[in-house]
């Protein structure tokens, strides 16, 4: 990692977040080295579960907003669903005379149409609360360092 990239995104970005994550913001140029990792020897880990969920929950609370999309799409495809079966509620009856459980059709329409619609709604509150979010994590809209031989930007 640049040490100057590094104490520039320090400098901005909020307590809570991991610098890795802060990373990920300005540049999307990742390299890996190969590193021996020691052994354990049987000794215990100073992290408890609690512990390890709470980083892995702020690491996925700060990481970005995918996950919140999803739940837009999840939520469109219900919606679509939804209006697929009320299409086939309205088209069935016509084509023949099969006798079924009175009701069903109209209440999974109902069921995925109002729940596709939440999904979505919900998935644009979180898109909004991720930008919210964002701005109280210290994300910079643009981070200005120097860059190899001489070069100026990111």
């Amino acid at each position: 990692m640049r040490g100057d990239l590094g104490r520039s995104l320090a400098g901005f970005a909020a307590v809570g977040v991991y610098l890795d994550v802060a990373l990920s913001w300005v540049t999307d140029r990742v390299a890996t080295t190969p590193t021996t990792l020691r052994s354990a020897a049987g000794r215990r880990s100073g992290y408890s579960f609690p512990s390890l969920f709470a980083y892995f929950w702020r690491m996925a609370l700060t990481s970005g907003t995918a996950g919140l999309r999803a739940v837009s799409v999840i939520g469109g495809m219900m919606a679509f669903v939804g209006l697929a079966v009320a299409v086939y509620v309205v088209a069935a009856p016509t084509e023949s005379r099969q006798e079924g459980a009175e009701g069903w059709a109209s209440l999974i329409v109902v069921v995925l149409l109002c729940s596709g619609a939440i999904l979505v709604a919900l998935g644009v509150i979180a898109e909004y609360l991720g930008v919210v979010l964002h701005v109280a994590m210290g994300r910079p809209l643009y981070l200005v360092v120097d860059g190899p031989a001489g070069r100026s930007g990111l």
